[in-house]
């Protein structure tokens, strides 16, 4: 993997990605959108600020890169790889895990509760806020897989070294801010979270390349934002 030599900007913008971002999600706490109605106009202005404001934060990050003299390949988007062995064993793992905890989530019976109108939160529940919520879960898939796998990632080891405790760091660090800043969606997601990170972070030591992981992490999220469409069904079904 080729790392880079960090400097004055690269430490700002850790500090503001590994630091300041996961002290904001812990002030605003679990219940940020306790007692907002969060309805098709709310959940569209939550996808479309955040979206924004990562791309902003991410074109940031991607200006110092070039300015410092790095390839982009570097970063993460050289051809993708052929994904084989170890990396198709980890990937098909996390899939199967994922897709229990999916199905868990939809037989859940508070999920299903009719008195239950927040669980879900700001998922979308009807095609509409879908259409919308998928433009997030396009700008997360690439801006995130950038910001906390390859930069942040790759920062760390950077700093830390290649051994063992380096790679370990490289890995749980970005893996727990990656989870803090979803804060928003509860606790309960956030472990979820840490723990697709910790795949993400072994899977992108191994391939060393950005895209696969961009498609798999689009595909998560348009997975996960359909439960709020499936979950609606069945309430109608049960009433």
């Amino acid at each position: 993997m080729l790392y880079f030599e960090p400097n004055f900007f690269d430490h700002l913008l850790i500090f503001l990605l590994g630091v300041i971002f996961p002290l904001r999600a812990l002030s605003n706490g679990p219940d940020v959108f306790a007692g907002i109605q969060l309805d098709t106009r709310m959940k569209k202005m939550v996808y479309w600020s955040n979206s924004l404001s990562i791309w902003g934060f991410t074109f940031v990050v991607l200006l110092v890169w070039w300015t410092s003299g790095r390839s982009f390949a570097q970063l993460g988007f050289a051809p993708p790889p052929p994904v084989e062995g170890q990396p198709l064993l980890i990937i098909g793992v996390f899939a199967i895990l994922y897709m229990i905890d999916f199905f868990a989530e939809l037989k859940n019976p508070e999920n299903l509760s009719p008195e239950n109108k927040t669980q879900i939160g700001f998922i979308p529940v009807t095609m509409h806020e879908y259409l919308h919520f998928s433009f997030m879960a396009f700008s997360a898939a690439v801006t995130e897989e950038i910001l906390f796998r390859s930069y942040f990632m790759n920062y760390l080891i950077s700093v830390a070294g290649t051994n063992t405790m380096g790679i370990a760091v490289a890995i749980a660090i970005p893996a727990a801010v990656f989870g803090l800043v979803h804060l928003y969606q509860g606790w309960k997601t956030v472990i979820k979270i840490v723990a697709m990170a910790i795949f993400f972070g072994v899977i992108y030591l191994h391939l060393k390349n950005l895209w696969v992981l961009i498609v798999i992490h689009f595909v998560v999220d348009m997975v996960g934002g359909s439960i709020g469409l499936l979950l609606a069904a069945k309430k109608q079904d049960h009433r």
